[in-house]
């Protein structure tokens, strides 16, 4: 059976121009289908098993019923198998005849959809910690604190995939060169995750099974960066993305150099398009310092084109799945697949992005400490109070100037004749 990411756009244009029925089954929620009659009638299915026998249930026809609502009475449908009740027996009995029920139905619901991994978190550290050593509770905070909730605080985990949690530990293994850091990282997350699904509170670990990290000559091993060649067919796969907030994001990513998360929370009250600067707090940076980009021309205009994407949201990057609501963009892995397959670089990752942008200007002879200032990350021995200060500003030309020949560079790579 085809599979597609069903959203409102693809099942309005979508037609059947078979003398039989033909079934979409859906990318982002397992489970889902949609099934179009020869005379061009739409409508929404799943199957579940129950009691050893799988039984096929259609529940609503578009557009009467959205794809969110689909999703929504699928997920409802999962939980009813879960604590034993057959959806179809249920679908018939007035739910309102029994309050404590409902209440439970939508309180599973909610979970299954809203579950973040700072909210797992926070039961984490109430409910199983305090069974620990006092140590392995500080240990444990430690890492938290340190290393998973600046950078996931946010992420639900229904969304979330391996991809992010291998994106975050790579960072920690390869870029800071701590693997065996990323080990116990990893086995945090898989012993707090386990112990989501235990409680009921997700319905599986999507980071099960990530290797582990050796060390390399006391390094981590991964050293990936993109050859001219491919940073030309990565840009033109993001050109293929259909949401246009995600196709400036990955842009600005190769523009500025900035971290994933960082660039994601990026929020109007931050940037002056006029003067060209991007603020980006503390608060929001992985080593809690303020840091300046020089935002130039380009990075300005695309930016720009957002205001009516965005409307009146803080966030630059509004979420396509809560347009209006005031939040960002929180998981990218779609577009990542997506990037993937358009541009043949099955390995891509965003992170590899910053790591691109640092070895060209290296070959540029842009100092090192230019090149730090710029990816904001801590200098040797640290900065004081009072040379923090003065470094942001009397650095800021400098970074300006580097990012300009990046700039350069990166228009004569996408613009370049494919040889």
């Amino acid at each position: 059976m085809p599979k597609k990411k069903l959203t409102d756009e693809f099942i309005k244009q979508v037609t059947n121009d078979k003398n039989y029925s033909v079934e979409y089954y859906d990318t982002e929620l397992k489970g889902l289908i949609l099934r179009i009659t020869p005379n061009g009638t739409k409508s929404f299915c799943c199957r579940y098993e129950f009691e050893g026998k799988t039984t096929r249930m259609t529940f609503g026809k578009y557009p009467a019923m959205d794809v969110e609502q689909a999703r929504f009475k699928v997920i409802r449908v999962k939980q009813d198998v879960k604590i034993g009740r057959d959806p179809k027996t249920w679908d018939k009995v007035d739910r309102h005849e029994n309050i404590k029920l409902r209440r439970k139905e939508e309180e599973l619901v909610s979970k299954s959809l809203g579950t973040s991994v700072g909210e797992l978190a926070d039961k984490f550290k109430k409910i199983y910690l305090p069974q620990l050593r006092p140590i392995t509770q500080r240990n444990y905070k430690g890492i938290l604190e340190r290393h998973i909730l600046p950078e996931l605080k946010d992420e639900p985990i229904p969304v979330t995939d391996k991809t992010t949690y291998i994106d975050l530990l790579d960072d920690i293994a390869y870029t800071q060169g701590h693997p065996s850091t990323a080990n116990n990282v990893k086995s945090l997350l898989n012993t707090m995750l386990n112990f989501g699904v235990k409680r009921n509170l997700i319905d599986k670990n999507p980071a099960k099974n990530i290797p582990q990290y050796t060390p390399t000559n006391g390094k981590g091993g991964r050293d990936r960066w993109y050859r001219d060649d491919e940073i030309k067919k990565i840009w033109s796969a993001i050109n293929e993305l259909k949401y246009e907030p995600t196709q400036v994001y990955y842009k600005i990513l190769f523009l500025t150099g900035q971290r994933r998360g960082e660039t994601l929370k990026m929020k109007w009250a931050d940037i002056d398009l006029e003067n060209g600067v991007w603020l980006i707090p503390a608060e929001d940076t992985k080593g809690k310092r303020e840091n300046e980009i020089p935002l130039l021309e380009w990075s300005a205009s695309l930016i720009y084109g957002l205001k009516e994407y965005s409307g009146s949201s803080e966030y630059v990057f509004e979420s396509p799945r809560k347009p209006n609501k005031g939040e960002h963009i929180k998981s990218i892995k779609y577009s990542i697949k997506s990037i993937r397959d358009n541009s043949g670089i099955k390995d891509f990752r965003p992170h590899d992005i910053r790591r691109t942008i640092t070895t060209n200007m290296a070959k540029m002879k842009v100092p090192s400490d230019i090149l730090g200032k710029i990816l904001n990350h801590k200098v040797a021995g640290g900065d004081n109070s009072i040379t923090a200060i003065y470094n942001r500003y009397s650095y800021f030309d400098e970074k300006r100037e580097a990012l300009q020949k990046w700039d350069r560079k990166l228009r004569e790579i996408i613009t370049s004749r494919t040889q």
